[in-house]
């Protein structure tokens, strides 16, 4: 017990570098074997990545515990249990359908790309994922004041329109001018994925691939934790830009076993670090302008993840990604701290 309480002390003193330890840690350890486990089966290590990919959010609700509880009535354990089924139903037949039809990687890569057997590893994988997922859902109505306090920037929904747009359209605007760009260099690029597709075989493709990163590769997994708990922590003693560049190496690194059991060329780990950079600021800004709306930096990861099927990038959207960056930090004026920062929402001390 007394173990147990010296250890809850020290992470609570040191609750950026506990986070960091408990996400690498539980993602590494089931990433770090899929490359062994999975042999050549490209299908079957995505599904097996399902399971890792939760370290981040895992270790947010583990650190925002306060160990009290606030009124746990009868209705209220209803409806954990009603939001558990319910989650693990909606993400049981959002699994199915996307490895059944094989998503954007169909379009891209021909139509029995990503389709998966649910037989064995992957369907072990697939009801962890899910039974996972299930239960961070149903911690929006969590017991603990500190967990449900985190889970209730997930479900902030009430933002002005502009920023849905934003978080949904800036990366494909984005690209386009990268391509704007390229055409005007008298450069050549890529068409896009849903080229030769119908609507009717791209649309389907497209959304499916989109929820399962709302849901489990990318959104909810990460962003809760990477946004919904170590930006604000960081914010309280550092700027919004400052606390962009520290995230942005944990973010990168945490990804590296995807690089070093073959999933990724590891010579890409650089531009994906560089790309992070960018993308970190965007994220922070999004979020601090949203009031800490976890939903909306959740909805921006699933555009950043599945744009490309719409407009491909290039190399030439770099410039036009530096100058929303540079933009952005100066309008906001991300380089103070938010407390003193005198602009728009950053008035506000961004807090958890």
């Amino acid at each position: 017990m007394l173990q147990s309480s010296g250890l809850r002390s020290w992470m609570q003193r040191h609750p950026v570098l506990s986070f960091v330890l408990l996400a690498y840690g539980f993602t590494w350890l089931f990433w770090t074997p899929v490359g062994f486990l999975a042999g050549s089966d490209r299908t079957t290590q995505l599904m097996l990545m399902l399971v890792g990919g939760w370290g981040p959010v895992l270790a947010a609700i583990v650190l925002s515990r306060t160990g009290e509880s606030v009124v746990d009535s009868r209705p209220d354990r209803r409806l954990r249990l009603a939001l558990f089924l319910g989650a693990a139903f909606l993400g049981l037949l959002l699994l199915v359908w996307r490895f059944t039809t094989g998503g954007k990687d169909a379009l891209t890569e021909g139509p029995g790309a990503g389709q998966g057997s649910f037989s064995g590893l992957p369907l072990l994988s697939v009801l962890i994922a899910t039974v996972v997922f299930a239960f961070v859902i149903s911690r929006v109505r969590a017991p603990d004041p500190g967990v449900r306090s985190l889970m209730a920037k997930l479900v902030r929904w009430r933002v002005a329109p502009v920023y849905y747009a934003f978080a949904l359209l800036i990366l494909p605007i984005v690209a386009l001018a990268g391509l704007l760009l390229a055409f005007l260099l008298g450069q050549s690029f890529p068409e896009p994925a849903v080229a030769g597709h119908s609507w009717g075989v791209w649309v389907p493709a497209l959304l499916s691939s989109f929820l399962l990163t709302v849901l489990f590769t990318g959104g909810i997994c990460e962003e809760v934790g990477w946004r919904g708990f170590l930006l604000p922590e960081l914010q309280e003693r550092f700027s919004p830009l400052t606390a962009s560049l520290i995230i942005a190496p944990i973010w990168s690194f945490w990804h590296l076993p995807i690089y070093l059991n073959g999933i990724r060329p590891l010579a890409s780990l650089a531009p994906f670090f560089a790309m992070l950079i960018i993308l970190s600021i965007i994220f922070t800004w999004l979020y601090n302008r949203t009031g800490g709306s976890v939903l909306l930096v959740v909805l921006l990861h699933a555009a950043v993840n599945n744009h490309t099927v719409l407009v491909p990038r290039t190399w030439y959207a770099m410039a036009p990604a530096i100058l929303l960056v540079g933009i952005l930090v100066i309008m906001d004026r991300m380089y103070r701290r938010p407390d003193t920062a005198k602009h728009g929402s950053s008035q506000q001390k961004y807090t958890r």
